[in-house]
């Protein structure tokens, strides 16, 4: 089953269990997915277009946390982008990743291009890429020293 799909089911049972903040949140997911693939040739959105435009509402609504000082309204953000992360990989965390672009570099992988590239072609969607950048240049420059 694609992930629109998933969506669209979470989406439906939202609203029969009149859970209207989880339908609100998967009706408006399920419009910004489906309108990928609408404007790609009127064909559905792959999985992969649907993690990138879940990513980037996850990414919004953590910048939000950031930005707000009322209670309440953090506890319906964290709340929200726990819906999304529902329909993301497992993140993987700093250390594991660490280890990852410890290995990949040991491997070869002498500057961020290639670390990245690698990282992508196995692990895509399970990291945090400004994480990953960071971590990377931090093991290439301890691997020169």
């Amino acid at each position: 089953m694609t992930i629109l799909k998933k969506i669209k089911e979470a989406q439906l049972a939202a609203r029969k269990s009149k859970d209207k903040f989880t339908s609100n949140i998967l009706t408006t997911l399920v419009s910004e997915v489906a309108m990928v693939g609408k404007n790609n040739s009127n064909v559905e959105t792959s999985d992969e277009d649907a993690l990138k435009i879940i990513t980037k509402f996850l990414k919004n609504t953590n910048t939000n946390i950031d930005l707000v000082t009322d209670e309440g309204k953090i506890t319906e953000l964290m709340r929200e982008a726990s819906i999304y992360e529902g329909y993301l990989p497992k993140q993987m965390t700093k250390s594991e990743l660490e280890v990852t672009i410890s290995v990949i570099i040991e491997e070869g992988a002498s500057n961020i291009g290639m670390v990245m590239k690698e990282l992508n072609s196995g692990f895509k969607g399970m990291f945090n890429g400004k994480d990953a950048k960071i971590i990377t240049l931090a093991v290439l420059e301890k691997s020169k020293g």
